[in-house]
């Protein structure tokens, strides 16, 4: 070889002379000398050093899928005892698992420089170097999160406040913020087809999941500032708490059947009220004589505390509560809290029994609904003027109960799952004051609110439909109300889609003897549950929707309702706001229509009696012309009502989309 490489240049390989490199890029100067010496060098040195570094580099390969395969099971040990609440035994496989693959790590570094480059750049290998770091990342955020700090979660739950664990909580999760994004960047450059295929799903699901976890945590954080900020971590809060009874169908998931004030200090109650007489204490500070929607007038032409519920957005019905609470007390409230029956039974699963001494009885979750309805009730306890008196009594011992609860690590998950799934299901409802916070509730859909779904992009059209009932004469009758709803979509012939929605709903009850039955809670429950059930049936359905007909078992209520006299009485202003262009259409059978939180809105009445069923068929042209061949593109929001689960079934002409229990909100393609 010559000083000018005009051999290695006969050879076909390509020569940058230094001296042109220099000349091209004066700027380097003297430095320029030691990268072009050491370029050379390289190009001499790296086929001979990376012979050696490879072989190390097949025998590590073996070695990394063995060693992150062994992380990744104790990495499941430790979701196991996170799953029992057993963080130190999730500590414990965090660490082990974090050993494992740094000792990896150190033996590649051990290696060599060069072997450590070399195994982050050649194909297939590359891959492991990847997964090896991505490993060391999670286990690290594992150990991160099980730390010290949480496992004294039993005695700061005992002695100290829980908003100080959700802030303990926030500081790991931000710790581990990092290490999770470093993770999910790793592991983008792990290419699944570089793996033997029997690991392959399992790696290709631990991608999916980092990847949802990257913007999991910081929900998870933001979820931490938010509940310390509801729980009153700062300051203290007052909550108007609302207990609904849904064997009497509302809106918004019952009656109130009971009404709380809970006051709350860095997430400790400090103060609770159950008015003895229910919600309808909270009715005699009202100055007002407002006028109740036209609906409430079967029951009560004012609109008083106990039907302040009358909203469908559960957000508009907390907001009016709030208003006629504050009206009747003078006080102000930071939110409402709603709480559905069925939320009310799981919990007392998991609380155990309640004895109940001065009522003779031992609460449980199955003797709960007939016991408490037949008591409160019953003449004795409406003559005493304290018909709620025994929920008064029953609160405070519920609440011990959910408090001994968080304390104890084989009960704390087993209640935080069954509070997660209230919300789901709409049978816990919370609802701030605070914009932030309830911006945070409403990105969750923990508010109840109409059409708030976070996964739908807010300017893309998507069909809706929620069936929302309000029983308005039947005394308990929805205990025995199944209800299925079907819904078609169909092509009109002007190119419009076309909504068909058939509300059918059977009353499996039957009025019996007291003979029959073996206590007289049990025959009482039975005269309850046993009425006929007259409710007022609401659809909300896209803006810009025209009715065309309604047909069916339309209840014409004209005897129920004779002309009444409402000189007296003043419209309410929150409700002239939130519902406009309400009107009764007489050449659709009386259906009301109204436009109502950003939909069109179509209502009638429905009777059925015991041991009988009645269908109402509602049809609307919706506002969207059908471009498209088929169903394809085609979405439908179906929006679960807090307290009901339909049997629910969609069509888009003949293609069945959905056909199930509406157990929550489901978006329907």
């Amino acid at each position: 070889m010559t000083g000018d490489g005009k051999d290695l240049a006969a050879n076909g390989v390509k020569v940058i002379s230094h001296q042109w490199f220099l000349k091209r890029h004066k700027v380097f100067g003297a430095v320029g000398h030691m990268l072009a010496l050491i370029l050379v060098a390289g190009v001499v040195i790296a086929p001979i050093f990376s012979f050696w570094a490879y072989q190390n580099i097949v025998r590590t390969k073996g070695r990394v899928l063995g060693e992150t395969t062994t992380a990744i099971a104790e990495l499941e040990g430790a979701k196991q005892g996170l799953s029992n609440f057993n963080l130190a035994d999730s500590r414990d496989h965090f660490l082990r698992s974090y050993q494992s693959l740094e000792n990896l790590n150190q033996e590649i570094n051990r290696a060599g420089v060069a072997a450590k480059l070399l195994m982050a750049v050649i194909p297939q290998s590359a891959s492991y170097y990847h997964l090896l770091q991505a490993g060391l990342h999670l286990s690290q955020v594992g150990y991160v999160l099980s730390g010290t700090d949480l496992n004294s979660l039993n005695q700061i739950l005992k002695d100290g406040e829980p908003t100080a664990l959700i802030q303990k909580i926030e500081v790991k999760l931000k710790t581990a913020r990092p290490e999770i994004e470093l993770a999910a960047q790793e592991l983008e450059q792990v290419k699944i087809e570089d793996l033997p295929s029997a690991e392959q799903p399992r790696i290709a699901e631990l991608q999916t999941q980092v990847y949802l976890a990257t913007a999991g945590i910081n929900q998870l954080i933001n979820a931490c500032d938010s509940l310390s900020q509801f729980l009153g971590a700062d300051n203290w809060r007052r909550y108007l708490v609302l207990f609904q009874n849904n064997l009497e169908m509302r809106p918004t998931g019952g009656f109130i059947s009971a009404a709380a004030l809970v006051d709350l200090d860095r997430g400790r109650i400090k103060q609770l009220e159950v008015p003895p007489g229910g919600a309808y204490d909270y009715n005699f500070g009202l100055s007002l004589n407002r006028a109740s929607p036209h609906a409430l007038h079967l029951i009560n032409p004012r609109w008083e505390f106990q039907d302040c519920n009358w909203f469908p957005d559960a957000r508009l019905s907390a907001k009016q509560c709030a208003r006629f609470f504050e009206e009747s007390t003078g006080a102000s409230v930071d939110g409402v809290i709603t709480i559905n029956l069925p939320a009310v039974i799981e919990i007392l699963k998991l609380a155990g029994p309640i004895v109940m001494s001065d009522y003779g009885i031992i609460i449980d979750s199955e003797n709960f609904i007939t016991f408490t309805q037949s008591l409160v009730e019953s003449r004795e306890a409406r003559a005493s003027g304290r018909p709620k008196q025994f929920l008064a009594d029953l609160a405070p011992l519920l609440i011990e109960k959910m408090e001994a609860a968080l304390a104890n690590p084989d009960q704390i998950w087993q209640l935080v799952t069954a509070l997660t799934n209230a919300l789901q299901s709409k049978d816990l409802l919370i609802y701030s004051i605070n914009q932030q916070t309830q911006s945070w509730f409403d990105e969750h859909d923990w508010s109840g609110g109409l059409g708030v779904e976070p996964n739908i992009p807010p300017a893309k059209f998507i069909d809706h439909l929620t069936v929302n009932v309000a029983t308005v004469n039947g005394g308990k009758s929805d205990y025995n109300i199944k209800q299925q709803v079907v819904y078609r979509v169909e092509m009109g012939a002007d190119g419009y889609l076309v909504g068909n929605v058939a509300v059918k709903r059977t009353h499996q009850g039957a009025r019996q003897l007291r003979e029959a039955f073996s206590t007289q809670a049990a025959a009482d429950f039975n005269y309850l549950t046993a009425q006929p059930n007259l409710s007022y049936i609401r659809l909300y359905v896209p803006a810009g929707a025209t009715l065309v007909n309604v047909t069916g078992d339309v209840a014409d209520i004209s005897s129920l309702l004779p002309p009444q006299d409402l000189a007296g009485y003043i419209p309410d202003e929150f409700y002239s706001r939130e519902v406009r262009k309400e009107q009764m259409n007489p050449e659709m059978s009386n259906t009301v229509s109204a436009q109502e939180s950003g939909f069109a809105v179509f209502a009638n009445y429905m009777l059925v009696e015991p041991g009988q069923s009645g269908e109402i068929f509602f049809r609307y042209r919706l506002p969207i012309k059908w471009e498209a061949n088929g169903r394809g593109g085609y979405q439908l929001l179906a929006e679960k009502q807090p307290g009901i689960e339909s049997d629910f079934t969609a069509w888009f002409e003949d293609s069945l989309l959905y056909q199930s229990k509406l157990e929550h909100d489901e978006i329907i393609y």
